[in-house]
């Protein structure tokens, strides 16, 4: 019943009750996979296969610093099983210095400042 109108539902359940039969068909958004026989094979590909696709040069990535701090953790909220301390006080150094070395790998320095090196 995802993916389908109320109307849809509707439909399918008169045609049920009318001993028809139903067809059912995937919601639009999601397509059925791809068999092997569909693609190219993997041999046939290998000269190219590290190459960007033409769909590829149009898409971009936005690295940046979250505008709210470890927004995963406040998003999932702190999980029954902790009593003592709260998991996000527990995770969010982590989580900073990972965002931190985000930006280095990408930038090739931390976004808010000289690293410690260049100072």
């Amino acid at each position: 019943m995802r993916g389908r109108t109320q109307e849809q539902i509707l439909t399918g359940l008169r045609l049920r009750r009318a001993g028809k039969a139903v067809e059912t068909q995937l919601p639009r958004r999601i397509q059925p996979p791809i068999s092997p026989e569909d693609g190219p094979r993997l041999e046939d590909t290998l000269d190219n296969y590290w190459q960007i696709d033409r769909d590829m040069q149009n898409f971009s990535v936005k690295i940046a610093a979250p505008e709210i701090p470890q927004p995963v953790l406040k998003r999932l909220g702190e999980p029954d099983f902790i009593r003592d301390l709260t998991l996000q006080s527990q995770l969010e150094e982590a989580y900073d210095a990972i965002s931190q070395f985000a930006m280095l790998l990408a930038y090739g320095d931390i976004a808010n400042g000289a690293s410690a090196e260049e100072e």
